[in-house]
């Protein structure tokens, strides 16, 4: 019976080392109130005290914008079934706010049905999330209002991304995913094709970088004018990874040219 009960006291002692040494918060809810919490949550919500925590309801920690999110989650769980990981916002004591990926199970805690929560910070994550769709956005919108699209390919010329100007540019359906290179050859008035085909396998064999105009034909026959710039990007060994430009639609530009060579011809003519 001696040797159980120390047996019992090392596991328990693992246990709770394990518990405030490891990097996630943990806290175990029961009733809506929170009956236990690690150094990490205490270190999350801003404290370091459990008496700021411990008695409280979790509600009181749960962002506004989530609250029927977690109410809902806290009903199907019923102390009784696990949840799928989810992402929360939670307020700090000073009333900042937080993000984190919560993952919950449900326990037994003092001889009560309970929850134990894991809370892993991901604030940092979430504001690179916003900061690049922040950038991305902007990009769209430069693109747009330059008229200005740009690709990726592999070096056999398989098409890895095209921005949604490029998509317009070629009248392609986004939803179909980007076109293949011969596919966008396709594209290519035909008297231009050969020239393109030439320019773009060139920096494919040599690496150099690439710029060339030429027309294509979209919808009903229509004939746009476009030039396009690109690249090969190298690894440290000097083999080419990616193939990356943009194409400008330059059509606007070209049919100014067009009209001025014929006013100038025909006021030469007089």
């Amino acid at each position: 019976k001696k040797r159980s009960e120390e047996a019992f006291r090392a596991s328990e002692e693992r246990y709770r080392l394990l518990v405030e040494l490891v990097p996630d918060g943990i806290i175990v809810y029961s009733d809506g109130v929170i009956v236990f919490a690690n150094p990490r949550v205490l270190e999350l919500a801003g404290t370091s005290s459990l008496d700021d925590l411990v008695g409280k309801s979790i509600f009181d920690f749960v962002h506004p914008e989530f609250k029927e999110f977690v109410a809902r989650r806290v009903q199907t769980s019923a102390y009784q079934t696990p949840l799928p990981p989810a992402e929360e916002k939670f307020i700090r004591l000073d009333g900042s706010i937080f993000d984190a990926e919560v993952q919950t199970r449900p326990i037994i805690f003092q001889g009560k049905p309970a929850n134990l929560v894991l809370l892993r910070d991901i604030t940092e994550r979430k504001q690179a999330e916003e900061k690049l769709r922040s950038s991305e956005s902007r990009l769209s919108e430069a693109q747009r209002l330059a008229h200005l699209g740009s690709f990726e390919m592999t070096r056999d010329l398989h098409s890895n991304y095209w921005s949604d100007e490029l998509y317009k540019i070629f009248e392609h359906d986004p939803s179909q995913g980007q076109t293949s290179f011969f596919g966008f050859l396709r594209h290519v008035h035909p008297e231009d094709r050969a020239t393109i085909d030439a320019l773009f396998k060139q920096t494919v064999k040599k690496g150099i970088p690439f710029q060339g105009e030429f027309r294509i034909i979209v919808g009903g026959g229509e004939v746009k004018y476009l030039q396009a710039t690109g690249k090969p990007i190298l690894d440290e060994n000097g083999r080419i990874l990616k193939i990356f430009g943009t194409i400008a639609d330059i059509t606007a530009q070209k049919l100014i040219e067009q009209a001025l060579r014929v006013s100038e011809a025909r006021y030469h003519g007089l």
